[in-house]
C-alpha cells in the first residue's frame, strides 16, 4: 500500500511513496523544484522519514498523514 500518491487533490502530494522488497521507494513528481523526476530508495523507515522531511523542506507537498503513518509503524518496531 502506498504512503502517498502523486495528486493535485487535497491532500496534495508531489511524491509517490511505497514499501517494496528493495526498501522504501520515493518517486518525485514535477513541482518545479530541484529533485523533480528523481527516484530514491531508502533501506529503513528512519531514513525514509528523513528523506521525506528533506523533500518537504525543499517545498514538495507531503501530507501530514504520511508522517503519522511512519510514526505509527516506527512505534510498532
Amino acid at each position: 500500500m502506498a504512503y502517498c500518491r502523486l495528486s493535485s487533490h487535497q491532500p496534495k502530494c508531489d511524491l509517490y511513496c511505497y514499501n517494496s522488497q528493495d526498501g522504501f521507494i520515493t518517486h518525485v513528481g514535477q513541482a518545479g523544484l530541484p529533485h523533480d523526476g528523481t527516484g530514491f530508495t531508502d533501506p529503513d523507515l528512519q531514513s525514509f522519514k528523513a528523506r521525506l522531511l528533506e523533500l518537504r523542506a525543499m517545498g514538495y507537498s507531503v501530507p501530514d498523514s504520511v508522517f503519522i503513518r511512519i510514526e505509527e509503524e516506527l512505534a510498532e518496531t
